[in-house]
């Protein structure tokens, strides 16, 4: 599941180079904008294309973007991560409710076959707590696992001490 050569392949992409610009127009073209309804998202995200990393418009960000996550990054798509530079932790409150500020600590390796357990995916709606690595979106804009309920969830700050 989730495997980062059946990734790349599918989105035609290179984890070393990343998409050019013309497989991104492509990617675009065929997935659409990454459309993300929370207000206040930073306006551009960091990704290697061509061999270097730049900064794109938040909007621009498709699957086989490869992206570079640091400790208070916002978490644009959906990520399979592909490698640690920095021990990363991610928090995800409101995956995990019974547990107010759970911190998790993501590996470049599948730790459950459930999506939400495993500790190599970072979801649209978590935020990094610690630490740097590179992932590979594998979803963007309406299509994210947490899109519809995310927003939802974050804007309620009753949620971050509720317990369920």
């Amino acid at each position: 599941m989730f495997s980062v050569d059946a990734l790349c392949k599918g989105y035609n992409t290179n984890i070393e180079t990343g998409l050019t610009e013309e497989q991104a127009q492509v990617n675009l073209n065929k997935f659409g904008p990454n459309k993300i309804k929370k207000k206040n998202i930073p306006e551009s995200v960091m990704v290697k294309r061509e061999g270097e990393f730049k900064k794109i418009n938040t909007s621009d960000l498709v699957p086989g973007d490869i992206t570079i996550i640091e400790a208070d990054s916002f978490i644009a798509g959906d990520v399979r991560i592909v490698k640690i530079l920095e021990p990363i932790l991610v928090e995800s409150y409101f995956l995990y409710r019974e547990c107010v500020n759970y911190m998790k600590e993501m590996t470049v390796d599948q730790t459950s076959e459930d999506p939400l357990k495993t500790n190599n995916l970072i979801f649209y709606g978590t935020s990094t707590f610690s630490g740097r690595c590179l992932g590979l979106v594998f979803q963007t804009g309406e299509k994210m696992l947490l899109s519809d309920i995310a927003d939802d969830i974050l804007a309620d700050p009753a949620t971050k001490s509720k317990k369920v």
